[in-house]
């Protein structure tokens, strides 16, 4: 399974309000770049994708209030990944943030694409800490 890790991020907001606003996926749609915005079908809980005429939907599994929140597949992705977004506060109105992926892709796969998430990840970081 492929790891790749965000480089840690800053947000000058107090932690329990990042994770409130982070963990209502709805929220992202003011961060995501214009040509994904059409594509995407976000609710609360889960954001569906449409990609080659098929829907795939990412779910929160898991989260725990000010630490972390994870995000996985349904059963019809064709890749399984899990995804966590991971909090620490640093200050009163300061908080810390990183984005770790990990994929179940085969082993050959991971130099074609690990530089590729890394970059979609810490571009992902940059849009947090701008909220």
């Amino acid at each position: 399974m492929l790891k790749v890790e965000s480089k840690i991020g800053t947000i000058n907001r107090n932690i329990n309000d990042v994770y409130q606003l982070v963990s209502n996926l709805e929220n992202f749609a003011a961060i995501l770049p214009d040509e994904y915005k059409q594509q995407l079908k976000i609710k609360a809980d889960r954001f569906t994708i449409s990609h080659e005429g098929k829907d795939f939907t990412v779910y929160i599994l898991a989260k725990e209030e000010n630490n972390y929140i994870k995000f996985g597949p349904d059963k019809n992705s064709p890749v399984k990944f899990f995804f966590w977004i991971q909090f620490k506060e640093a200050g009163a109105y300061i908080t810390k943030i990183k984005l770790t992926m990990h994929l179940d892709i085969p082993f050959w796969m991971h130099p074609l694409v690990k530089s590729k998430i890394e970059k979609s990840l810490n571009d992902a970081i940059d849009r947090l800490s701008q909220m």
